[in-house]
């Protein structure tokens, strides 16, 4: 794709990478805080100038980096729990105030999180508190933060540590992730350092105690890579 493109052939692009991550017109829509029918007119040609194209293009350039890294079906997997999750949360009697005030071009959520048994955490997707990109402009539009709640990550992580997380960043091997659970509105996660992505299995690392461990990829298919943290102290 060049600066040369007529609107017509970028917006057949966009829609042959979307069509590829298994992302319906709505979907790519909420990712970059517009509406389906500005991502129809983007993706007909019929729109030449746009500033939700090169958001757009961001977003779908990462999905197509991840697809890469963890494979088609975890990417759709991915995107069929956060659809869920978002019909779930409209379905809801009161609207969340900061969700909808979110602007995640300059702005990303802080998701409540706790631990229900050692090492092992809840998280719910709903904005507990609304941070600064500040630093972390880097990650992706879907960059999350959470609450560290476990001691068996410490001293990577201690608890009350700030995580900032990234869902479309891939994984990378001796980095730590936010592994969760695949069941839609569970929410259940752990965080481990990553030490290795076989076929069927996540084979991770704890400090405290140190301890490695495997997760099976086909209960637990998400890894979200934590890109930095903001300390207590």
């Amino acid at each position: 794709m060049t600066d040369n493109d007529s609107p017509k052939e970028i917006g057949l692009r966009i829609k042959e990478l979307r069509e590829a991550a298994g992302w319906s017109q709505e979907y790519l829509a909420q990712m970059v805080n517009t509406n389906q029918q500005t991502v129809q007119r983007i993706e007909s040609g019929a729109t030449a100038h746009s500033r939700a194209t090169p958001k757009i293009l961001q977003i779908l350039r990462n999905a197509e980096i991840r697809r890469d890294h963890v494979g088609d079906d975890l990417s759709k997997l991915y995107v069929e729990m956060y659809e869920q999750n978002s019909i779930q949360k409209t379905q809801r009697k009161s609207k969340n105030k900061l969700a909808n005030n979110l602007d995640i071009k300059n702005e990303f959520p802080l998701l409540i999180s706790h631990e229900i048994e050692p090492g092992l955490i809840v998280i719910k997707d709903r904005p507990k508190a609304i941070l600064s990109r500040q630093s972390f402009v880097y990650g992706s539009e879907a960059m999350y933060a959470l609450y560290m709640p476990a001691s068996d990550m410490a001293p990577e992580f201690e608890p009350g540590d700030t995580l900032i997380v990234d869902p479309l960043a891939p994984p990378i091997p001796n980095v730590s992730c936010v592994f969760r659970e695949g069941s839609p509105g569970s929410g259940t996660a752990v965080v481990r350092r990553l030490i290795l992505s076989e076929k069927e299995y996540w084979r991770l690392q704890s400090w405290s105690p140190s301890r490695e461990i495997e997760l099976p990829k086909a209960s637990w298919p998400l890894c979200h890579r934590i890109i930095g943290k903001l300390s207590r102290n």
